[in-house]
């Protein structure tokens, strides 16, 4: 990804817009667009960064397998499967209906193990 694609996309995370020509709007209302673009790169990276997630745009997770999900445009976690070309299902959403456009995913956590003193 190059440093221009990379500022797009967090000034349009940054902004919560979908088009670049939005994101070129925005900036003109600035009045410090160096200061914003900074900002915005800054506070995507910390997204890009967070361990265990991995980008969407790098990698998706095998068919029907259920992981953590992170809608980048809404901030918002869930709990789905990958249908294939690109595509997730999560909550009680049917194949299609996604309510904001995934950006990362991650394994889910191991469940927790059940012990003999935890049997009743």
């Amino acid at each position: 990804m190059t440093s221009r694609e990379e500022i797009v996309l967090a000034l349009k995370y940054f902004f919560d817009v979908e088009t670049e020509a939005s994101v070129h709007e925005n900036i003109r209302q600035e009045f410090d667009p160096v200061y914003t673009i900074a900002t915005a790169l800054d506070e995507y990276r910390k997204v890009d960064k967070c361990e265990g997630w991995i980008k969407c745009s790098n990698e998706y997770p095998d068919q029907s397998v259920d992981v953590q999900i992170y809608c980048s445009d809404t901030k918002e976690q869930f709990v789905g499967f990958h249908l294939g070309n690109g595509e997730f299902q999560y909550g009680l959403c049917e194949a299609g209906a996604l309510v904001c456009s995934p950006t990362h995913w991650q394994p889910l956590p191991e469940p927790p193990q059940e012990s003999n003193d935890d049997k009743s």
